[in-house]
């Protein structure tokens, strides 16, 4: 075992872009410079006993020579829990922020040009969902459906991204990838799908301003 890991117990309400979990892990992970692949829901002791949400941050293995050295360093360790605070701190920001226009549409901006849907995007498990066919279309990739398996392939150049409907588990080039939450088809029979995985998968950045709910990808 080694690097960087998160477990909670509960989930918590998702206000943003994200839900506390998913802020708070994320953001200390980039605060600390460690590699992060999501927080891991579990019934470890620790916070089960809580009747309260609670999460369990394990910054490092001492059974591992890497992340052992890393530990002995009283500023890492000094490091580790300020980025936990801070990142903590940043998220009731984050919440104070949103609580006067949580309920406005969600916009998205592909290279300073707005998005329109026919479906309204939408955030569940702190993932915004977006229509299938528009968002690869906007980000300049060809969409393949298979009705018979109930799969997406996205491809832009030599990039491809496979998912299919209801499953978390997706395969970008040849790799095998879990995401938070999966794709779906909604009332009226659109498809949506998780925004950030597939702007990220072809190499565009993804960012949430939670003041005015808008999402700008370039």
């Amino acid at each position: 075992a080694k690097g960087y890991r998160v477990y909670y117990t509960y989930g918590l309400p998702v206000t943003g872009q994200e839900d506390a979990v998913a802020f708070i892990s994320r953001r200390a992970a980039e605060l600390m410079g460690l590699a992060y692949d999501g927080p891991r829901q579990s019934n470890l002791a620790l916070g089960r006993n809580m009747f309260c949400p609670s999460m369990i941050f394990e910054v490092g293995f001492m059974s591992n020579p890497a992340d052992y050295e890393w530990l002995l360093v009283e500023g890492n360790r000094k490091l580790a829990g300020e980025a936990i605070g801070m990142a903590t701190l940043e998220w009731f920001q984050q919440l104070s922020a949103l609580s006067g226009s949580d309920q406005e549409p969600i916009k998205v901006f592909v290279g300073g040009e707005e998005l329109d849907f026919d479906v309204e995007p939408f955030i569940e498990e702190g993932r915004t969902l977006v229509p299938m066919r528009r968002i690869f279309e906007a980000l300049g990739a060809t969409v393949l459906w298979d009705e018979g398996l109930q799969t997406v392939t996205g491809i832009q150049g030599d990039q491809k991204i496979v998912f299919k409907i209801g499953e978390k588990g997706y395969i970008i080039n040849q790799l095998s990838k879990t995401m938070e939450v999966s794709a779906k088809i909604v009332e009226g029979g659109r498809t949506v799908v998780p925004l950030r995985v597939i702007s990220e998968a072809f190499g565009y950045t993804v960012d949430w301003n939670g003041e005015t709910r808008t999402i700008t990808i370039n």
